[in-house]
């Protein structure tokens, strides 16, 4: 039987380092303190950067069947999609400025029609600078909203670039 890390009473083993009324403390403990473990967590993460990075470079070289295999299961592109669609709906809402974002323009709300749309008309300058065809929405999480951006339909975006105008601003 195993010994627990914390309490160091032996446990059913359960494939778990911790018996079971110590995991369930660390989860409450986690609830209760989530600012503090996550500063914590940043300063170390910040702290060990360069040896992560390097530990990482050279796991990939040693087993990139393994890191292939990975990237390529179900479940990471699942979790890739949904990591896309949450951050796509941070961004929408904070360009929105409302809980439910809308196109500026023309009021269109179904999130599957909106986009983003530089506002001075850049767009293609601007992903010629980050060398991207596209820009994804973690990159204004992580550049923390920049301005000059703002949440518009498809349609809308199309015909400003197209056209120079929006038959739903300027008639046509």
């Amino acid at each position: 039987m195993p010994e627990c890390s914390r309490c160091h009473k032996q446990f059913e083993a359960d494939g778990h380092k911790n018996c079971l009324p110590c995991r369930k403390y660390g989860q409450e403990w986690t609830k209760k303190n989530k600012a503090r473990k996550r500063a914590v967590s940043k300063k170390w993460w910040s702290d060990h950067k360069d040896k992560w990075s390097i530990y990482a470079a050279t796991y990939r070289e040693k087993h990139p069947d393994r890191v292939a295999e990975y990237q390529h299961s179900e479940r990471n592109r699942k979790l890739q999609r949904e990591r896309r669609a949450r951050d796509r709906l941070v961004v929408l809402q904070h360009y929105a400025k409302n809980a439910v974002p809308s196109c500026s323009c023309c009021g269109e709300d179904l999130l599957e029609f909106l986009c983003i749309d530089h506002t001075n008309g850049n767009g293609n300058e601007h992903r010629r600078e980050l060398k991207n065809k596209a820009v994804p929405y973690r990159w204004f999480i992580k550049q923390d909203f920049p301005d000059g951006f703002r949440v518009l339909c498809y349609n809308c975006n199309q015909s400003l670039g197209a056209y120079g105008y929006c038959p739903h601003t300027n008639g046509g």
